[in-house]
This record gives C-alpha cells, structure tokens and sequence, in this order.
C-alpha cells in the first residue's frame, strides 16, 4: 500500500477516537450566588401578593427551606419552595396580618448549583403597611456548660410578656442562631420584648418536650444599637424518674440502671422479695445512677427485687432471670473469666492499680514477682499482698516504685477468685518510672467577690478528665504539683445553692443555669516547671 495512503489512515483513526474535553486548571468558583432581581422589590410596602421571586446570576438549588428559610413573624402554615431557571420562588396560602413587617431569613438556604457554594444570609422584607420597621436587636446563644456556641437554634420575640408564652403560643418574631452563636432580629418593631430560646425538636414553634433546649432573659429587652444580648443555653433537669431494664453481662452480677441519679444514697433502697434468701451485695456508682447486685451463688430459678426511690417516691419490682452464658462460632459456650487489667504507665505519685471485671474474694497471700531492671543484672522481688473487704473491683499495689528504673511484674493466672469462683488470666505488665524532674506545677491565684457564693474549682486535663477538685468561698492560691506535662483547663462553677455541683436552670421557676467559667488563657505544663498565674472571677 502506497506509504501517504497509509499515513492519512493512520490520522484519520487518530483523530475519530480523539476525546473533546473542556481545559483543565485555573481557580475553582468559592463565589456564592448573587441576588440580581426581587420581584416585588425587597422593602415593599403595601404588599398584597403571596408570591415571591428572587432570581441569581447562576443556577441554584434548595438547602433545607423548610429549615433554613425562616419567616418572621411566623405563618400559620408552611411556606412552598421551588426553583425555576434562576429564580427561587416561595408562595403560601396564608392570608397576611395588616400593617405588619414581614422578613424572610434565608440560612444557608440557597447554593449555587454547579460548585455548591453557600449563601450565608440573605434577608428579605416586606410590609403589608404603608411604611417599614427597621428597628435591630442582636445577641449571642452559649452553651451553659461548655460556654461554647449554639448554632442552629431558633430565638423568638414575644411583644406580650406573660409566663405561659412559650407553652402556648407562637412567637412574634424569630430568627435562628449561627455557626457563631450570634442571632440577629431586623426588622421589627421599637417595643418591649420577652426573648426566649427554642432547639424545636417537634417543628411546633412551642416549648412542649422535656428535652428541647432552651434559653430565656429574666428581663424583657428593648432593642438598642449597643444592647447585645447573652443567653445562656440548657436542657431543663428531667423530672420524671425511670428504672429502667437490668443488665446481665457476667454469671452473678446485675446493673440496675436509673434513667437519673439519685441525690442521696439514702433514698434508695433494695429488697429480695423471691427467694427470701440468698447470698448477694449489693452496690451504688458513685454517680447513683446505677445499682449493682453481686450474686456468691448461681440460681436456676428467677430472683425478684423490689426497688424503692424515696427522692422520687417510686417503687418497682424487677425480676433477674438467671445468667446465660454467650456462645462461640460453633454454638460453644464461653468459660467465664475474671478480667483483670491495669493502665499504669510508671507515675511516680499514683500506685499501680489492677482493677477487676467482677468484684474479687478476699485474699491474704496474695504473690507477686517483681523484676526490677538493672544496668548490668535484675534483681527478682517476690511480695505477698493481702486484700480485704468486699465489692473490691480495684485495688492498688501497696508497692514504692523507685524513680527512672525500669520493672517487669508477673501476676499469675488464678491469683485472684471472683464471688462467682471465676478466675483470672495471667497478666504482664512492664513499665519504666518517671523521675521528679518529669512532673510540673501550677499556682493558680483565685480572686473572687465577697459574699456568701462557693466556687467549686476544677482542674481538667485535655481529656476533660477531674486532676484535681476544691471549693473556695474567698479568694486564695491553690497550688497543683506533679502534674504531667501537657494541657489544662481550669473550669469554675458558682454554686449558688452551696450543694457542690452544677444545677441547670428551669423555665418554670424562672432560675437561670448555674454560671461556668473557664479560665481564658492556655494552661501548658512543662516538666521541672513552676507556673504562675491569677485568675479574676467576675
């Protein structure tokens, strides 16, 4: 074949599977949606439509309106969305109240179509009146707890300023809270408002769950350009009590789980109705929010418990059905074990402590080999412990670890017997100790008002987890020693009622949560270092 006519060939098939593809590169679009026509016109007045459209330089679509479009005041009945071209268009049915201010709050609501780019607020308004409000109320929404923001919650205006308004009725105006936890009303008319708080769990616009967040003033506000309001954000203290199922995980042993804990161990008491006698314990968590029944013999029969909250004025009658085991791939049973386990990593000033899956016998030869590591040999240690008591789950080798060395320790398999007999595997645990130069300090200077108010006083690591606890009522230093290397936060509850905890607010009897501080600067510990600081408790 002639060489041109088998070059042109080669082209033309080169060319027919070629794919046309758009260039690649450049700047991605991070530019939200822009409003370039209201019909009617944003600030209307006299408006008597039911229809409004809002078109965009660019295709667009609907985050969420049902949640994100916001009308303010409230309609009767939901609101209709839909997208024509470039244009959102909302309708509804509802027939306008006269001479009153309409907004639209649109929340995250509308994103462009192609790259997903979100419009962070858009407000529209309208008054079917001849003239509109534009008066502005603004504030912030904090968690009571964690002082951190709430986002997404709905804060209403009430232009009435009676007790029952969030019971009963829909607000006058709302708005809804972002990322920030800043909310802001535009729009509205110059009165005096009640304010309050909604995470509107049922979509009602009403305070009607148990568990719906909320928050209120004790004040009626009225708008002004420097007012900003602060509202703290909390979950009222549930009020109805429940014994809820028990739990059996292990052969003799049974978890009474109380839907809330209890205040005083006294009001709670436990009875074996069925069969009159047998060998139990019986033992509350230190939180009282859960009863354990240890049992030192299996039963083939069901045991019946009568439990009585005399806080709660509640009486139930449980039934424990007797323990199966679980199963292995093959239908095999499982041998029960005693767990035994511990997370020491070598503090010098915390004991090694083993802990236990089920409450152990006592014991009073309790061997243990100890291997102390050495330069040029080891040195092999044999002690012998003793355990007393009952219900002991934990128990912290009475042991002095010598510092910057370096141990093995072996604690043999069946050393230690459950009070259902099981026993324990063998555990290894090797370590090297830390030395006094690892360790830090922290001397913390509490400055606080004079008056009759206890401050209980936490110091946390970064896992939030309690170094170290006091309650002060006057100012002073507390110091902090040994404290590992690493972050801190010091967290500052104002006990009003004196009962050394955090109590949450009530609606109801008009209480505001019990202020939380944290101290605002970080707090970082370095080794074989003294830190100073002072903080102001305003």
């Amino acid at each position: 074949m002639d060489r041109f006519k088998i070059l042109w060939i080669g082209i033309l098939l080169f060319t027919g599977c070629a794919k046309i593809v758009a260039p690649v590169g450049g700047p991605r679009d991070t530019t939200p949606p822009k409003v370039v026509k209201e019909t009617p016109l944003n600030g209307s007045v006299n408006f008597n439509s039911q229809t409004i459209k809002i078109t965009f330089n660019e295709f667009v679509t609907l985050n969420n309106p049902l949640e994100n479009i916001i009308f303010s005041p409230p309609l009767s009945q939901s609101a209709d969305y839909s997208i024509k071209g470039k244009s959102v268009i909302i309708t509804w049915k509802d027939t306008l109240s006269p001479n009153t201010t309409y907004s639209l709050v649109f929340a995250d609501a509308i994103k462009d179509y192609n790259e997903g780019n979100l419009l962070n607020l858009y407000q529209y308004a309208f008054s079917t009146g001849t003239q509109i409000d534009t008066v502005k109320l603004s504030g912030t929404l904090k968690n009571a707890e964690s002082r951190q923001p709430e986002k997404g919650v709905f804060v209403f205006l009430y232009n009435q300023n009676t007790d029952s308004l969030p019971y009963t009725n829909r607000p006058t105006y709302l708005t809804k809270t972002n990322e920030n936890g800043a909310f802001t009303f535009q729009n509205i008319k110059q009165e005096s408002y009640k304010i309050f708080a909604l995470k509107d769990i049922n979509s009602n616009l009403i305070f009607d769950l148990q568990n719906e967040g909320i928050a209120f003033s004790n004040e009626t506000v009225i708008p002004d350009t420097n007012l900003i309001i602060e509202l703290a954000y909390f979950i009222e203290k549930d009020t109805v009590q429940k014994i809820l199922t028990p739990i059996n995980q292990q052969k003799g042993a049974y978890l009474i789980p109380l839907k809330i804990p209890c205040d005083s161990e006294n009001s709670i008491k436990t009875t074996i109705l069925y069969p009159e006698e047998i060998l139990h314990q019986v033992q509350l968590n230190k939180t009282m929010d859960t009863i354990s029944y240890f049992f030192y013999q299996e039963f083939s029969d069901s045991v019946v418990v009568e439990v009585n909250l005399s806080e709660w004025d509640k009486t139930d009658t449980l039934t424990f059905l007797p323990y199966k085991p679980p199963f292995r791939v093959g239908r095999t049973k499982l041998e029960p074990k005693l767990n035994l386990q511990t997370n020491y990593n070598g503090d010098l000033y915390a004991p090694l402590t083993l802990n236990f899956s089920f409450p152990i016998q006592p014991a009073h030869n309790i061997e243990t080999i100890i291997i102390k590591k050495g330069n040029e040999q080891n040195d092999t240690i044999t002690e012998r412990f003793q355990i007393d008591g009952k219900l002991i789950k934990s128990f912290p080798i009475p042991y002095t670890f010598e510092p910057k060395t370096g141990y093995e320790i072996l604690f043999r398999d069946s050393l230690f017997f459950g009070w259902d007999g099981t026993t324990n595997d063998s555990l290894f645990v090797k370590f090297t100790t830390k030395n006094e130069r690892d360790y830090g300090s922290l001397t913390m200077t509490y400055n606080v008002p004079e008056g009759e108010i206890n401050y209980v006083i936490y110091l946390l690591d970064e896992t939030k987890k309690v170094i170290q606890q006091n309650t002060i009522s006057k100012s002073q230093l507390i110091s902090y020693r040994n404290l590992t290397p690493g972050s801190y936060k010091i967290k500052v509850i104002v006990d009003r009622n004196s009962n050394g905890k955090w109590d949450t607010g009530s609606y109801k009897n008009k209480t505001q949560p019990e202020r939380i501080l944290f101290f605002e600067k970080p707090i970082s510990i370095r080794a074989f270092w003294d830190l100073e600081e002072t903080f102001d408790i305003r």
